[in-house]
């Protein structure tokens, strides 16, 4: 089954999730900000740091059970043979 990602990047990689993590952060602030009008007396807008800090944490949490879970596959020889 061909992969839905460009070619030299895994699903396991940082440079994956921490650009979608970012973003997530960004929608979700514009969107209370959106929501609220800005205005900080809004209930929702006591939310517009806890939320992501814990979806951070969460993902951080995730992403050591799923490592511990199924470990990383071995470089393939020739890439081995050209690391220092």
């Amino acid at each position: 089954m061909p992969s839905l990602l460009p070619q030299g990047i895994s699903w396991r990689s940082r440079r994956l999730w921490h650009p979608i993590g970012y973003a997530a952060t960004a929608l979700w602030m514009g969107a209370i900000l959106a929501i609220s009008h800005e205005d900080s007396n809004h209930p929702l807008f006591k939310l517009i740091f806890t939320v992501p800090l814990a979806g951070w944490f969460l993902g951080i949490a995730a992403a050591r059970l799923i490592g511990r879970l199924w470990p990383r596959e071995p470089p393939p020889e020739a890439e081995r043979r050209s690391r220092p």
